[in-house]
C-alpha cells in the first residue's frame, strides 16, 4: 500500500503527546513532582502548626489543596505548550516535505526529499489506532505516525493488522485517546 503524507504541525504535536502519554518514565516523573509538591505543602503546614503560626499553617494547607486539585490540569497544559514548541520547531524543517510511504508485510519504506528509510516490520512492537491516527511503535521505541486522512483506512487497517499478526498481536484501539 502506497500513500503520500505531508505532516502538519498538529500531526507532530499529537505524535509527541501520544509517545509521552505511553512513557512510563514520564508518567512516573509527573506523578512524583505532583506528590512532592503536595507533601511539601503539608509538611510546611505541620511546621507552621508546631511553630504556632496558624496563618502559615492554613496558607500551606490551602496551597496543598490547590496542588492536589489543580496541578494535574496545569501540568497537562504546561506539557502541551512545551510539546507544541517542539512540534513547531520540527515543523519548520518538515513544512513542505512530502513523504511517500510504501507499507508491506515485510517492511515500511519512506522516501522524501530529505532522505529514504526502510524499516523491517519485524521490528514493530505495537500498533495503536486512535480516532485520527495509527501509531506504530518499534522495538527501538521510535514511533511512526500515520494520519488516517492520507490513507484508505480500511486497506491500511488490514495491512497493519497483518503486521501486528506477525507478533501474534492485534491493533490496539484507543479511539477515545486524548492527552491527559
Amino acid at each position: 500500500m502506497k500513500a503520500c503524507i505531508t505532516y502538519t504541525q498538529d500531526d507532530l504535536l499529537n505524535n509527541y503527546l501520544f509517545v509521552a502519554s505511553k512513557s512510563d518514565q514520564l508518567r512516573y516523573s509527573r506523578r512524583k513532582s505532583w506528590l512532592l509538591l503536595i507533601i511539601f505543602s503539608f509538611v510546611a503546614a505541620v511546621g507552621g502548626y508546631i511553630a504556632g503560626d496558624k496563618l502559615i499553617m492554613w496558607y500551606c494547607i490551602a496551597v496543598g489543596m490547590f496542588f492536589l486539585i489543580c496541578y494535574p490540569f496545569v501540568q497537562r497544559l504546561t506539557y502541551r505548550r512545551r510539546y507544541r514548541k517542539f512540534a513547531a520547531d520540527r515543523y519548520r524543517s518538515l513544512k513542505d516535505v512530502q513523504f511517500t510511504l510504501d507499507i508491506t508485510n515485510e517492511n515500511i519504506t519512506s522516501e522524501s526529499s530529505i532522505g529514504n528509510a526502510v524499516i523491517d516490520t519485524n521490528q514493530a512492537e505495537l500498533v495503536t489506532e486512535t480516532a485520527d491516527y495509527f501509531f506504530i511503535r518499534f522495538i527501538s521505541q521510535d514511533t511512526i505516525t500515520l494520519p488516517k486522512r492520507n490513507f484508505d483506512v480500511q486497506q491500511l487497517t488490514g495491512q497493519l493488522a497483518a503486521i501486528a499478526a506477525l507478533k501474534q498481536d492485534t491493533i490496539h484501539q484507543e479511539l477515545n485517546w486524548k492527552w491527559k
